[in-house]
């Protein structure tokens, strides 16, 4: 006697091949081209679908846009870049003063 497990295994492993091997002929050639611009399409379809509702509508975005300072999303901080930059150039320019022979 086989254990319960060996009965459900083998179970579904016949309807798997059953299913797997079944086979609808289509005899009609205008239910064929159906089928066949079903597949083309369905999946074209889908992928539209599913782009729409990833992609973030362009209004929000556009919004985003407009209400940063500059027109960008992210600004960089550029006066304290530039008062950082000055600091170092003046450091630089003391240090070549103090190495210079008088």
């Amino acid at each position: 006697m086989t254990s319960l497990y060996e009965r459900i295994t083998a179970w579904e492993e016949r309807t798997r091949h059953r299913i797997h091997n079944f086979r609808m002929p289509i005899r009609d050639i205008r239910v064929l081209r159906l089928v066949q611009l079903g597949y083309f399409v369905v999946p074209i379809g889908l992928g539209c679908l599913l782009m729409q509702a990833v992609i973030r509508p362009v209004e929000i975005v556009h919004a985003e846009i407009r209400a940063s300072p500059t027109g960008r999303l992210q600004q960089p901080n550029l006066e304290a870049q530039k008062k950082e930059l000055q600091l170092i150039l003046d450091e630089a320019a003391a240090d070549t003063e103090a190495d210079e022979p008088p």
